[in-house]
This record gives C-alpha cells, structure tokens and sequence, in this order.
C-alpha cells in the first residue's frame, strides 16, 4: 500500500458513489453475486479489491446503432 489514505474497503452508499451506481443498483449487484461483499457487524462493506476486480472484468461499451 502506497498511499497511507488508501482504503481498504468502503460502505455500499460510497462504492454506489464511486462506481456512479445507484445504492438500489450496488444492492441488487451484491444480491447476484456480482459484486462481492462482506459483513462486519450491521454494516455491508464492499473490499476495495473486490470493487477493482469487478471492475477490471467489465466488458468494453461499444457505442452505435442498435
């Protein structure tokens, strides 16, 4: 780790933030195992790695006629 400031990991309303997601969408990610996440405690946390991963494996938007 790099940077001191790097988080390790983020609640779902900031990773729907950062990935410019609704938090309706980043739940309904998780719940389809699309997204992995964890729980600590009450709290529904999102592992920076895991985010990066995910997105990583996106595929490429190809803009044009449909």
């Amino acid at each position: 780790m790099n940077n001191k400031s790097e988080r390790l990991s983020y609640g779902v309303d900031e990773a729907a933030r950062m990935l410019g997601l609704s938090i309706s969408s980043v739940r309904k990610h998780i719940r389809e195992g699309k997204l992995p996440a964890k729980k600590l405690g009450a709290r529904t946390i999102i592992l920076a790695a895991d985010r990066q991963r995910v997105l990583s494996e996106l595929s490429p938007a190809r803009l044009g006629a449909r």
